[in-house]
């Protein structure tokens, strides 16, 4: 895919293979199924093999409507000033999780964590090993009097 070679040049460097809605609603049912939450399906050994899969806007859609999808990264929300916001795309592969929105500095609360947010168009999550996100790029929680800080690992 040429979009990936664009955005995301590492994960461009092997197979693309997109995960389309029903595989993806398939997918994230078979680890709901055994209880399993988005940041272990999203960080399964799978995710960390030499392919890179994207996740499209639709699949994404399709996801959200169909199951609790509880990252900090939301697939779909509304912002502090009133304005939807939603995922584009994902990428997951090589040890990398990247998603992207269509806009910069969108700030939004989550109700789960009780505070707010900020992400940027591209956040980028490392997964060494399943279940876990660190060295997070484009993804900081507000803090009054401080700003943003930058939010490293789940």
């Amino acid at each position: 895919m040429q979009w990936v070679a664009r955005v995301a040049p590492e994960l461009a460097r092997v197979r693309v293979r997109e995960l389309p809605d029903k595989a993806a609603l398939d997918l994230f049912g078979r680890a709901a199924a055994v209880g399993w939450g988005s940041i272990d399906v999203l960080t399964h050994d799978v995710f960390r093999e030499p392919c890179t899969f994207y996740l499209s806007r639709e699949a994404l859609r399709a996801v959200d409507a169909s199951f609790d999808v509880n990252l900090l990264t939301p697939i779909r929300g509304r912002d502090k000033k009133g304005q939807d916001f939603e995922m584009t795309a994902m990428l997951a592969g090589r040890g990398k999780l990247v998603v992207f929105y269509e806009r910069d500095g969108i700030v939004y609360r989550n109700e789960k964590q009780d505070r707010n947010f900020e992400l940027a168009s591209r956040v980028e999550f490392d997964t060494p090993i399943a279940g876990v996100l660190q060295k997070i790029h484009g993804l900081c929680a507000k803090v009054l009097l401080v700003g943003c800080v930058r939010v490293r690992s789940m």
